[in-house]
């Protein structure tokens, strides 16, 4: 920090460059001025932060000296000395756009604690200058850094497509103090006008500002990025721990009937079940995969599978027969019923299932009726009757049975757990 000091008389400017501590007061250089005409030389060719000014001088006093000074540099903090505490005069005085005062005669430690808080005021406004630029550069170039993100993804550089988006995340610490991403992919899967002239940037401009409406009492950043064919892979950011999975799945189902109803275009959506702060271009693949699995290119909401045993390259028959398990799932299934759907004997079935999954076809059906409990608990405000009939459970009693057997709570208390989470 570099300090002016101004005073007609020199006897006090070597006084205060000689009695005050500066390296204690944050302060590199000292420049000195006995008229502001000297002042205003130094003030056009020499950077300063602070000017110390004296406010009755001749020919040209202290308040003008710091109305031009200020026309030049709006950052400049100035401190005055003053002999004067009364409250009419000291206002003139900040209303000309002091930093602070000084009574005069001056005591060393007064100036000292000033400065202080000069400087502090002024590294404050550096930083604040900082964020500026760097929001404006990642407002700038926030859709070649996704572009890039997935470039280096399809090249099958997962590792460096991660580090752009942990920069990514680095250059919005502005806004939050532990930054995390909720994911999702967007197809648009149908057009409701035929005639409809399909413009990429239209569509991801309406994905942004919808999300933004409806994260409105939220600190969010969207981003949007046009992905392949007519899908859109989307990153909010936000604080640790602000956006429950509640609401997250609330705010999924908003935005999704509010596209459907008043959009010209249908869409299927991908969402991620949680925040995540690492690992991004695996919960993008994860999507992709479910994104695949709609090879029908119908519209709705489809969840990140539950099946970590699953790999890629499972069994065509037990394939299919995961995802009648999906779209069935406020059935009681029974083995015969999927093993028919998939066109193989019951037996051959069981094997099958067994061997891909590593689970039995019992098992595994309570597990996913019980994770599908789960997030409903969680993120909807539905009865409890209905979600044991959604996940195929006709008698409560036995719903309740079987989730408690599972988790080891009611699913009354589970959801009462996942309150007090939010």
């Amino acid at each position: 920090m570099k300090v002016l000091i101004v005073d007609d008389l020199p006897a006090i400017v070597e006084s205060i460059k000689n009695g005050v501590n500066w390296e204690a007061a944050g302060v590199t250089k000292v420049y000195t001025a006995c008229t502001a005409k000297e002042a205003k030389l130094l003030l056009s060719n020499f950077p300063v932060d602070v000017l110390l000014c004296d406010i009755e001088m001749p020919e040209e006093n202290g308040l003008e000296l710091a109305t031009w000074a200020k026309s030049q540099d709006g950052s400049l903090e100035i401190i005055f000395l003053t002999a004067h505490a009364e409250f009419d005069y000291i206002m003139e005085a900040m209303h000309l756009g002091s930093f602070d005062y000084v009574l005069q005669p001056v005591k060393f430690e007064a100036v000292e604690k000033v400065l202080l808080k000069a400087k502090k005021k002024i590294e404050e406004n550096r930083r604040l200058h900082r964020l500026e630029g760097i929001v404006e550069n990642t407002e700038k170039h926030s859709d070649r850094i996704l572009e890039l993100m997935l470039t280096k993804n399809e090249q099958n550089l997962e590792q460096e497509a991660d580090k752009i988006c942990q920069d990514y995340m680095e250059l919005c610490k502005y806004m939050f103090d532990k930054c995390v991403v909720f994911q999702m992919i967007v197809d648009v899967v149908r057009w409701k006008r035929l005639l409809y002239v399909k413009r990429r940037q239209e569509v991801k401009k309406v994905l942004e500002n919808t999300f933004l409406s409806l994260f409105d009492e939220y600190k969010i950043r969207v981003a949007v990025m046009p992905a392949k064919e007519e899908s859109y892979w989307i990153l909010i950011l936000t604080e640790k721990g602000s956006i429950s999975r509640k609401i997250w799945g609330q705010k999924i189902m908003e935005f999704y009937e509010f596209v459907e109803r008043n959009m010209d275009f249908s869409i299927a959506v991908y969402p991620s079940s949680a925040e995540v702060d690492s690992d991004f271009i695996s919960v993008y693949r994860s999507l992709e995969n479910i994104r695949l699995e709609n090879a029908e290119k119908t519209s709705g909401i489809y969840t990140e599978m539950r099946r970590t045993k699953i790999g890629k390259s499972v069994h065509p028959a037990i394939r299919e027969a995961l995802k009648y398990i999906d779209h069935n799932m406020n059935k009681n299934l029974s083995r015969t019923e999927v093993a028919k759907a998939v066109n193989v004997s019951e037996e051959y079935f069981s094997r099958l299932f067994r061997q891909e999954t590593g689970d039995t076809f019992k098992d595994y059906m309570q597990m996913v009726k019980m994770e599908e409990a789960k997030k409903l608990l969680k993120e909807t405000g539905l009865s409890i009757g209905i979600i044991a009939s959604k996940v195929g459970y006709s008698n409560f009693s036995h719903f309740t049975q079987m989730f408690r057997s599972y988790t080891r709570m009611t699913p009354q208390e589970y959801r009462r757990s996942g309150e007090e989470e939010s």
